[in-house]
């Protein structure tokens, strides 16, 4: 670029003159300032492992537990991994205040140029412009070991028949074992296995009482209105079984089956 070849021909051989060393300092400044970088987003990766939520968020509690210089530096880290541009010290300033600070009872929302940031039962979201996916229906042609691509950039749901052996498998498509996958009795025959994204209806998760409704289900789970309809939900049939990374209906939990994982 013209900028470029002018800084090039004109500055740099001026400065050389000047300072004959300046060429080795200025790497020396740029390694140096690399270290830092690594240094700053080791600490991020380190913190973010603390603050972040399960349906990416940050959890406030633990955001209120960081210097000030160290949260600003994890919820940039934070929207750096969801390949978001960096906001300025301003905004963070404001998100603190406006939002994360404001009344119990408020619905507080800043707006910036990669989104509206939220607060909801102490979790702080990055909420973006979402698709419609209340009619998406995902019909699995078959069950054996496979990685789904969810719409809207969800991300993967990944399915692994652990009835059957794993030899021959594509590794790509397996679970690993330390992963919390969660896994189901195999559909009998005749019942057709989908993915969907909005429930209705009642259901009664393991460990609970009673049946609720999905509506309810969610706010005891702490899922803001917005990512509800970005919860991969099984059905076998037109029945709900599960909702992945959240819970099992009573009657479809087994040791061995159909595991489900979902990676954001």
């Amino acid at each position: 670029s013209y900028d470029r070849n002018f800084l090039r021909h004109q500055i740099i051989p001026s400065l050389k003159q000047r300072w004959p060393g300046i060429a080795h300092a200025v790497h020396r400044s740029a390694e140096l300032c690399a270290e830092q970088q690594a240094l700053t987003d080791e600490i991020a990766q380190m913190d973010l492992v603390t603050c972040e939520h399960y349906l990416v968020g940050l959890k406030i509690v633990e955001l209120d537990k960081l210097s000030k210089i160290r949260r600003n530096n994890v919820i940039r880290f934070w929207l750096s991994r969801q390949q978001l541009p960096m906001p300025s010290r301003h905004h963070l300033d404001k998100l603190w205040l406006e939002v994360v600070n404001a009344a119990d009872d408020a619905n507080p929302q800043l707006s910036w140029q990669a989104g509206e940031f939220r607060r909801y039962q102490g979790v702080l979201y990055n909420q973006q412009k979402y698709a419609e996916l209340k009619d998406v229906v995902i019909v699995l042609e078959h069950q054996k070991s496979q990685r789904i691509v969810l719409p809207d950039n969800i991300g993967f749901l990944f399915l692994q028949d652990t009835t059957q052996d794993k030899s021959g498998v594509d590794s790509g498509n397996t679970i690993d074992d330390d992963t919390s996958a969660i896994c189901l009795k195999a559909p009998l025959a005749h019942e057709k296995v989908t993915i969907r994204f909005r429930g209705e209806g009642k259901c009664h998760p393991i460990g609970r009482s009673g049946s609720r409704s999905i509506k309810k289900l969610y706010q005891e789970y702490q899922v803001a209105p917005w990512l509800r309809d970005r919860i991969p939900l099984v059905y076998y049939g037109d029945v709900l079984v599960c909702a992945v990374g959240l819970w099992i209906c009573k009657g479809y939990a087994a040791k061995a089956g159909l595991c489900w994982h979902v990676t954001r």
